[in-house]
């Protein structure tokens, strides 16, 4: 019988970049770099993603409008590697790849806050403040 002496190597490179624009204005991106090769492989495989969003704020900080892009690059798949003593295995999975989102948060401020009723008939329930 045989016996293969086989490495798996991983490396995965990032980065992260957030720059405010102006006081309202936010451009945030990131990038990974990984490069997965196995000993018995002819190729390495190597996959960079992006995503990158750019998001505005309303309303007094109230709302939050962001439209992202994730993969900008359209990559479209993922890969796992795994290693034993006896085997060497490459998982490649397809992802949805380049999507677009829209999506917008509103900030409730001053819920349930410290404002009490005026006067002697304010109704409502007491939120666990002293009579």
């Amino acid at each position: 019988s045989k016996t293969q002496n086989s490495s798996v190597t991983s490396q995965q490179y990032y980065g992260n970049l957030v720059v405010n624009i102006g006081k309202t204005w936010f451009l945030e991106g990131n990038i990974s770099h990984s490069i997965f090769d196995a000993s018995n492989s002819t190729t390495a495989n190597v996959i960079t993603m992006a995503n990158a969003s750019l998001s505005k704020r309303l309303m007094q900080d109230k709302l939050t409008l962001k439209l992202s892009v994730a993969d900008l690059f359209n990559v479209g798949k993922g890969i796992t590697q795994n290693a034993s003593s006896t085997y060497v295995e490459e998982l490649t999975t397809n992802n949805l790849g380049r999507y677009g989102l829209l999506t917008a948060a509103y900030r409730l401020s001053g819920f349930g806050g410290s404002q009490q009723p005026q006067g002697g008939r304010g109704g409502g329930m007491n939120m666990g403040r002293p009579f």
